[in-house]
């Protein structure tokens, strides 16, 4: 199961167009990667959502992937009005999935337009971005302009087993990474500038499925991050699922397991009451 001979679509948008490609017929799920990644992180997780019967959309954000790499504006509402316009282009309403980066410009478009996206999945979210001390700050920023850098602390949040193609997935990710251009888009999406849709937390009324590892890396305590989001969320139906002996990219390590989370849910709001169960 992959979709890397999945064909690839495109959406116009100002300043660019975005890469997207789209599998299956039904219900329409929108899912957007995180940082410095690729659609293709749904490799396996997007057939499994298909042949539940949803009509799935990956797609690559600005910058990164085969999305055009020079856009005056790398920040989650902008990322989010990508999704919006997608959603647009391929007839909604949708429920869209963000990655790490990617949760608050769900939650920004199902705010802002909440006809077009009735649900969001929020996959190893970040509930609480605190300041990091001057020494991570640059190592971080080394670690973004860096694509050899990037995919040795990429595999780091992987704890146990990994994807059979894992290797050939950091090679794909670090070809990716090359042009310098791109790793300037890495580097502004890195910036804390480009968090700025943490307000519409507090305006996102519609159901939510936070999904977490239980062993990501990222968080010293994953499930508590993933309770703060959900706290976050204040006027929201929002609930948590823990995926057990997974990282930072449950999506990709435990696809089953988030498969069957995400149906669920979706099966719970009637998205794709017509969907096979």
């Amino acid at each position: 199961m992959n979709t890397y001979s999945i064909e690839t679509r495109w959406l116009e948008r100002p300043g660019g167009r975005i890469a997207y490609d789209v599998r299956g017929e039904g219900p329409l799920l929108l899912c957007m990667p995180g940082m410095g990644d690729l659609r293709q992180s749904y490799r396996f997780l997007a057939p499994r959502l298909a042949e539940a019967g949803y009509r799935v959309a990956t797609m690559d954000l600005r910058g990164l992937g085969e999305s055009s790499a020079a856009w005056d504006d790398h920040g989650q509402r902008a990322m989010g009005e990508d999704a919006l316009a997608l959603v647009e282009r391929l007839g909604g309403p949708a429920v869209i999935v963000g990655h790490s980066f990617t949760p608050d410009s769900a939650v920004w478009a199902a705010a802002e337009v909440p006809e077009l996206v009735v649900g969001t999945v929020l996959l190893g979210p970040w509930a609480r971005r605190p300041p990091l001390p001057a020494w991570k700050e640059f190592a971080f920023r080394r670690v973004v302009k860096s694509p050899w850098l990037w995919s040795l602390f990429y595999r780091a949040l992987y704890p146990g087993t990994k994807p059979e193609d894992f290797s050939d997935y950091l090679r794909a990710l670090r070809r990716s990474l090359r042009a310098p251009e791109r790793r300037e888009a890495f580097a502004r999406i890195a910036a804390p500038e480009a968090v700025d849709a943490l307000e519409a937390r507090e305006r996102f009324e519609g159901p939510a499925l936070i999904v977490m590892g239980d062993r990501d890396p990222d968080f010293a305590d994953p499930a508590a991050e993933a309770e703060a989001m959900r706290t976050s969320l204040s006027r929201s139906q929002a609930r948590v699922v823990m995926i057990a002996d997974c990282g930072h990219y449950p999506h990709a390590q435990r696809p089953a397991e988030t498969a069957d989370a995400i149906l669920t849910f979706l099966r719970e709001i009637g998205h794709g009451d017509s969907a096979e169960s």
